[in-house]
């Protein structure tokens, strides 16, 4: 008893003697300083604390300075979102990509790896998002403030990883001289809803190790050869996605079996004991060879990501036996176990193929921007649609080895198909009989839009005027909405009187019927849907500068010619209303509005052309 009271009032004087020395220093060096400081925190810590003290005391202030998941101490600030090119705010993805794999490549070279080792960054994923959002906060709070170079310092919770905190620090100091601090003992500002909260505190990752001793899912060792199939779950709202795994199903010579990431551990995981001896002698081996830079180093996490993944590739391997699979096919991402999966497959000589619904943003040319997260994975063959993808994931081809790069395909969206089937077989559905039905002077307008904030791409500002413009039309019109989820779009719809239908996720089958189609900054579904079917396409954004800087990595020719054409469908409320006014103006905005939408789908490589995507995976497998 006597020892933990001790312990305790030994621990509670560090505290007030490090906290009494903090408040000291943050005075001295105020009036040392001739020119102000900035300070801003993303994050609750003593340091916050002390200066909302001193903010309370000197200024007899005690309101705070809070805008987009961030809280601000001197210069001058505005609470207005900054108006940041699509091109910047997508390159977040690849600088935190960057930042990520530097710190990956130097923890690799502290241990000693052999050819079976199977390195990835522990937690990578959340270190990579985290990471984004942190870049974003920071970017946002340079845009919106005023300061001294010198005298800017900002606050922040750890990424996740200690070296990337580093490689953060850095890249911010040199670039704009400004200060980030970490700080370990904090809590994260949660963000309002301008901005996606993407943060989350990195953890050790336990799940493969408690997933591996569950009890095993009941399969039978197939005899005949099968197609394994990883989609989105079977739900109503999957059913877009899902069109993929349904064709493939009727048109495969051998039978599709539907698994996903988790259950290869329930399914390989057959002779418990056998594994346990395995991964106990190479956890053994493992340890024995990285003893003094696990230490030293602290990589406790990472010699832990290790064995996981070795535990996951056994399982890989044995699922592969158990199921007879001969070929893959995934539509599902998981950044953490795809590769390993991958490898697996490999190693047995399994074909793979991963089809990615994304159509990408473009960005900025710089040498931070060269390889995204999503692009990092390695199958033997990647399936997409539109040039774009196709010309991201092979600039990402460059930094792998030879044995390991994938074949690339520029395919039919199996949305597009869907989509088509779809409205042939709808025809005589109530909701398209209304929209059949409306008379000429009624408008149908698509509106697609997408996760709001997510790196501050699109904003609720976007949606409201959008909205407002068309309820200023001397037209009634009537809205088809495409939203992944219920947010702005709908929330503004609800409260408007214009009547909206609202439409499955992935589901663009209605556009059919549409007049034109609204893409709220760039949404690739609205690219589709424009594409299926031949609808005229427009961007809208109030963000003057949106389509600035924008590089979709073609020839300087293609891209300026992209360029014009983004920028001839690009509309603010004003323009929009303006060519809502009247009937004329209408129609001179559809006809230009198709010509300027057909020009663009070309140069993006999206022509009628293309093969099917589920042609080409069946002749990848021979059938």
């Amino acid at each position: 008893m006597f020892i933990t009271k001790t312990i305790l009032n030994r621990k509670f004087y560090i505290f007030t003697k490090g906290l009494i020395q903090s408040v000291l220093n943050t005075l001295k060096k105020e009036r040392l300083n001739t020119i102000p400081n900035t300070y801003i925190y993303s994050c609750y810590s003593f340091s916050f604390l002390i200066r909302y003290i001193l903010k309370l005391i000197l200024e007899r202030k005690s309101y705070l300075d809070v805008a987009f998941g961030t809280i601000r101490f001197g210069g001058k600030t505005s609470n207005l979102l900054p108006e940041i090119p699509l091109s910047i705010t997508e390159g977040f993805n690849y600088r935190s990509f960057h930042f990520v794999s530097l710190a990956e490549r130097y923890t690799r070279r502290l241990l000693n790896l052999l050819p079976g080792d199977i390195y990835t960054l522990s937690n990578k994923e959340q270190i990579f998002r985290n990471t984004r959002y942190l870049i974003s906060l920071v970017e946002i709070a340079l845009r919106t403030t005023e300061y001294s170079k010198g005298n800017f310092y900002f606050y922040s919770s750890t990424t996740g990883n200690a070296l990337v905190d580093v490689i953060f620090k850095k890249f911010y100091k040199k670039r704009y001289d400004i200060q980030v601090i970490f700080v370990n003992f904090s809590f994260i500002v949660r963000s309002d809803k301008s901005l996606y909260f993407l943060y989350k505190k990195v953890t050790l990752h336990l799940s493969i190790f408690y997933r591996f001793i569950l009890p095993q899912y009941k399969v039978k060792k197939r005899e005949t050869e099968t197609l394994a199939f990883i989609h989105h779950k079977n739900n109503p709202f999957n059913v877009p996605y899902n069109y993929l795994i349904d064709t493939l199903s009727s048109t495969s010579a051998i039978p599709v079996e539907s698994i996903d990431f988790m259950s290869i551990l329930r399914i390989g995981s057959r002779n418990k004991l056998a594994i346990l001896y395995l991964i106990l002698g190479y956890a053994g081996s493992f340890i024995y060879r990285n003893f003094l830079p696990i230490v030293r180093f602290r990589l406790f996490s990472q010699c832990s990501e290790i064995i996981a993944n070795r535990i996951y590739y056994i399982c890989s391997r044995n699922t592969i036996n158990i199921l007879n699979i001969r070929h893959l096919l995934c539509s599902y991402i998981s950044f953490k176990y795809e590769n390993i999966l991958y490898l697996a497959c490999r190693d047995s000589k399994v074909n793979t193929i991963f089809y990615d619904y994304s159509m990408g943003y473009p960005v900025s040319k710089s040498p931070y921007y060269t390889s995204d997260i999503a692009c990092s994975r390695l199958p033997d063959y990647i399936l997409t649609f539109g040039g774009l993808r196709v010309k991201q994931y092979s600039r990402n081809r460059n930094y792998l080895k030879n044995d390991t790069k994938p074949i690339i395909f520029n395919s039919l969206c199996p949305q597009v198909i869907y989509a088509r089937e779809k409205a042939k077989i709808d025809s005589n559905s109530l909701e398209s009989k209304s929209l059949q039905s409306l008379n000429g002077k009624t408008i149908r307008v698509s509106i697609f839009d997408n996760i709001y904030g997510h790196n501050y791409h699109i904003t609720s500002l976007d949606v409201a005027q959008c909205v407002e413009a068309l309820k200023g039309s001397n037209s009634d019109v009537i809205v088809i909405s495409h939203a992944k989820k219920r947010g702005h779009l709908t929330e503004t719809l609800d409260s408007s009187n214009i009547i909206y239908f609202p439409q499955q996720k992935g589901d663009f089958s209605k556009a059919y019927y549409s007049d034109f189609i609204i893409s709220i900054g760039f949404q690739g579904a609205a690219l589709k849907a424009s594409y299926a079917f031949n609808k005229p396409l427009i961007f809208f954004t109030t963000n003057r500068h949106f389509f600035e800087k924008v590089d979709f990595l073609l020839t300087a020719d293609q891209n300026q010619r992209v360029y014009n054409y983004i920028k001839e469908l690009t509309f603010t409320k004003a323009r929009l209303s303006q060519s809502l006014e009247n009937e004329k103006s209408y129609e001179s905005f559809i006809a230009r509005s198709n010509h300027y939408s057909k020009c663009l789908l070309n140069e993006l490589k999206l022509s009628e052309k293309l093969t099917p995507a589920p042609s080409i995976i069946n002749s990848l497998f021979g059938y």
